[in-house]
């Protein structure tokens, strides 16, 4: 049984503060080029993970590569929780799951039921935690 949803990721990350005279509106400079994809987390009740990183935006294209991905080297019929996000009932979607459904069987939560999933917190932590941690010092050597 594992939980399954989807995150953008990126290398952006404007904590803290700036100033400005009065007046003028604060401007954050940006340190690197602006790079960003997404992650389709898998994570089972046991604590496995299966992870996906792609450099685009989660599509109906993208998510049964994901689910093909999942089922491999598993034994038994894999039970994917899932959010009602539209990728999940695209009609792509929809039809490899149906051709697959001896492997792979979705349960959809409601939509009124955030957060029960495994991987919602998973999502979340790299950008929670951004701020909160100092960099690494400098190793000389």
């Amino acid at each position: 049984m594992y939980g399954g949803d989807e995150t953008g990721v990126g290398n952006v990350d404007q904590t803290g503060r700036s100033r400005a005279p009065r007046g003028q509106t604060p401007v954050v400079t940006r340190q690197a080029r602006r790079l960003g994809g997404s992650m389709i987390p898998g994570v089972s009740y046991r604590g496995l993970m299966r992870l996906m990183l792609h450099d685009r935006a989660p599509s109906a294209g993208l998510f049964p590569t994901f689910l093909r991905r999942l089922v491999q080297g598993t034994t038994g019929t894999v039970v994917l929780i899932v959010d009602n996000l539209r990728v999940h009932h695209a009609r792509t979607v929809e039809a490899w799951l149906a051709a697959h459904q001896h492997e792979i069987g979705p349960f959809h939560l409601p939509a009124d039921a955030p957060g029960h999933t495994p991987d919602e917190r998973l999502g979340n932590a790299p950008s929670s935690s951004c701020g909160k941690s100092r960099s690494p010092a400098a190793r000389t050597s």
